[in-house]
């Protein structure tokens, strides 16, 4: 597959981007809500019986839950391939863990950086962004992109940036409690693309299914499973996803 086929593969997804992208406002009046899936595949994540409002789990110590050591084991409970680490193409934690305390008005909150593999056969892997609050609302929420992507500055629930691609206001996502997560779509660079070309001048048929359609996919299955093992560990019960919501740019998903 030569670079003239790239071109027409990746303009039409441009073009069914348009017609697929979903936004999403959390303001719950007109939030768009997918319920998870009592009979969902394989066992990414487990399905809940709640309904409606859901209470918020108590944290008694997210701090302690947000430790490299904590997140790790978290993640090595799911079955998915997930590292916990600094990334290079998002913001700079140390061990790929961050926590933030809580302040009078927000949540406190654990950001976690890392790469989940997207595709087993190769080792392929796209990095991800995760911010946990310690007011969990049972609720999942996942970021699109736009243009390439290649970052993870618009998957930052914390950051005023979110809200390109997010409604409300900066911050209103940690405050109402959504677990939230982002990739950077299975590849590092921003501009251009030379990230799906190979030196043999072949399309990269791994990178460019990751951005397609892999990244989101996969992240979205090992997102919900990660969620639910980091409050597990966090409050010592079994805690389950109530609704699961996609919030989209011209990246779509």
């Amino acid at each position: 597959m030569r670079v003239s086929r790239y071109i027409r593969t990746v303009g039409m997804k441009a073009l069914s981007a348009v017609s697929i992208v979903l936004m999403l406002s959390v303001t719950p009046s007109v939030v768009s809500a997918t319920k998870v899936a009592s009979n969902a595949p394989v066992v990414p994540y487990a399905s809940s019986p709640l309904r409606g409002t859901v209470a918020k789990s108590p944290i008694a110590d997210i701090q302690a839950a947000c430790t490299p050591e904590a997140v790790e084991a978290a993640a090595k409970g799911v079955a998915f391939m997930i590292s916990v680490k600094e990334i290079a193409n998002g913001p700079k934690f140390t061990a790929g863990t961050k926590y933030v305390a809580p302040t009078a008005g927000r949540a406190g909150y654990c950001q976690v950086t890392g790469t989940v593999v997207t595709n087993p056969a190769t080792g392929k892997t796209a990095n991800f962004l995760a911010t946990l609050p310690d007011n969990w609302n049972q609720k999942y929420l996942q970021f699109g992109c736009f243009g390439h992507c290649g970052f993870l500055a618009l998957n930052d629930a914390t950051s005023p940036l979110v809200n390109i691609v997010a409604q409300g206001y900066p911050g209103q996502i940690v405050e109402k409690g959504y677990a939230s997560f982002g990739t950077d779509q299975g590849h590092e660079s921003a501009t251009g693309g030379t990230w799906a070309i190979q030196s043999s001048g072949e399309v990269d048929q791994d990178a460019l299914e990751d951005f397609l359609y892999r990244s989101n996919k996969v992240l979205a299955q090992a997102g919900k499973a990660f969620t639910e093992a980091f409050y597990q560990r966090a409050t010592g019960s079994v805690q389950r996803i109530a609704f699961a919501y996609f919030c989209g740019c011209s990246g779509g998903g």
